[in-house]
């Protein structure tokens, strides 16, 4: 049997972005109600500055760790799933801060599965099996052949208009979907 290919985003599912925003730079979470942080408009000019600035740095990953990912090991360890992880960056200097927390935390990953693209538009849409992701534009352009599942942030509303989608509130539960869908398969 061929190995689904499932890939994890990185900010929202494995790294709760604005929760480390709230811990270490004090912007509290209630006021993240779009997905975009610049059509937030409870944020001011200098907590946008604060995200812009220390989303290029490793300041948030370094202060506040990434989820609990055992689940996405065991996932893994089954041998009937590739993992992926993708994000896009908003610099190279980025990608090479998210490059290495994804290393330390996930030895076992090959490289070539932690896929970063600096842009606006995530490649990795057009061949995947199981995508859990936390944005609806990405579920909507998601082409995953067996499930798309969306990991909600915080209060942000999104509307997603793909109907092929299970939503999730945590890491544990996608990992239970996919688990699911492993054992009716084999």
């Amino acid at each position: 049997m061929k190995k689904l290919k499932v890939v994890f985003d990185f900010d929202g599912p494995l790294f709760d972005l604005i929760k480390a925003l709230e811990v270490v730079k004090g912007i509290p979470v209630e006021k993240f109600d779009a997905y975009s942080f610049w059509d937030n408009k409870e944020l001011t000019k200098e907590e946008l500055d604060i995200i812009v600035d220390v989303c290029h740095t490793d300041e948030l990953y370094v202060k506040y760790p990434m989820r609990e990912l055992a689940c996405v090991t065991k996932l893994y360890e089954t041998g009937m799933v590739d993992v992926y992880v993708h994000s896009l960056c908003w610099s190279e200097d980025v990608e090479g801060i998210k490059h290495r927390i994804l290393m330390r935390e996930t030895p076992w990953m090959p490289v070539e599965n932690m896929v970063f693209d600096v842009g606006s538009t995530k490649s990795i849409l057009e061949d995947v099996d199981i995508l859990i992701e936390d944005s609806a534009k990405n579920i909507d352009n998601s082409k995953a052949r067996v499930m798309n599942l969306f990991f909600p942030q915080h209060n942000i509303k999104q509307t997603i208009m793909n109907p092929l989608f299970t939503e999730v509130h945590s890491l544990e539960e996608a990992c239970d979907w996919i688990q699911k869908y492993l054992n009716n398969i084999s």
